[in-house]
């Protein structure tokens, strides 16, 4: 799960400041964040909707009453690179801005705000992007 003693404590620290607790969740992306009940129309028109760079998925709640929902992902910076036809030997600012690019654009049509950073505790060379409803 964690790479060593920092990931882990980079993770802790991660759901202490922004007051979410893991769940294990067995629904989908954009139907889960924006609290579709399951057989809605929006639940099934979205069921296999999937962000840019989906991978290493985390759901988070908020731990006092639920209502703030945030999906984070880490996909490896090579990869990000690779599937928007950047050298994964390029600046790593440049692969940031693409990602943040293509998050935003993937967040605005679906009514989500998002955040692209590399403060990713899954991996050192994975960035960290985070999905939550507006």
């Amino acid at each position: 799960m964690y790479r060593d003693a920092d990931d882990q404590m980079m993770y802790e620290e991660y759901k202490r400041r922004e007051k979410l607790q893991e769940m294990v969740l067995h629904g989908t992306f954009l139907p889960w964040l924006h609290r579709a009940a399951s057989g809605s129309a929006f639940a099934k028109e979205n069921e296999y909707v999937k962000p840019p760079f989906h991978d290493h998925a985390r759901y988070f709640a908020n731990s006092f009453q639920g209502r703030r929902r945030v999906v984070v992902i880490h996909p490896y910076l090579a990869s990000v690179a690779n599937e928007v036809g950047v050298s994964p030997e390029d600046d790593e600012a440049k692969i940031l801005e693409v990602a943040k690019r293509i998050s935003g654009e993937f967040a605005t049509q679906h009514g989500l705000k998002v955040k692209v950073s590399r403060d990713s505790w899954y991996h050192r060379d994975a960035i960290m992007i985070e999905y939550e409803k507006k």
